[in-house]
């Protein structure tokens, strides 16, 4: 028998504490994707996602939204189980019950200083 595996995906909004909560449960082993709800303005913004769990927030992975978007994953955290699909879904493979947690992502905004 599989185990199951809940994930929490609490979306951000625009810094102000609102969000949104979706709550999902998977089977051991099946693929999921979460979807951000925010949406960027500017191709000069940083969609990131993170996980907590046992009062600990730690970043999954980051990416900026421009045409060559380069990827950065925090401590913990890789290609190989946790990416990033063309619409900015997160994907967990094979997510494990260590996985077990609330997701969230955010997404900041920055301007090039001349």
């Amino acid at each position: 028998m599989k185990k199951m595996v809940l994930l929490y995906l609490l979306a951000v909004l625009a810094g102000l504490g609102a969000g949104q909560q979706v709550v999902v449960s998977v089977k051991g082993g099946e693929d999921i994707s979460l979807a951000c709800p925010l949406q960027a303005n500017s191709s000069r913004s940083t969609l990131s996602w993170y996980q907590r769990k046992e009062q600990r927030v730690l970043m999954v992975l980051s990416t900026t939204l421009t045409p060559r978007p380069r990827v950065v994953y925090g401590r913990g955290f890789g290609p190989d189980r946790f990416t990033l699909d063309p619409r900015q879904h997160l994907l967990l493979l094979r997510p494990q019950p260590s996985d077990a947690g609330v997701y969230f992502c955010a997404i900041s905004r920055w301007t090039k200083i001349t």
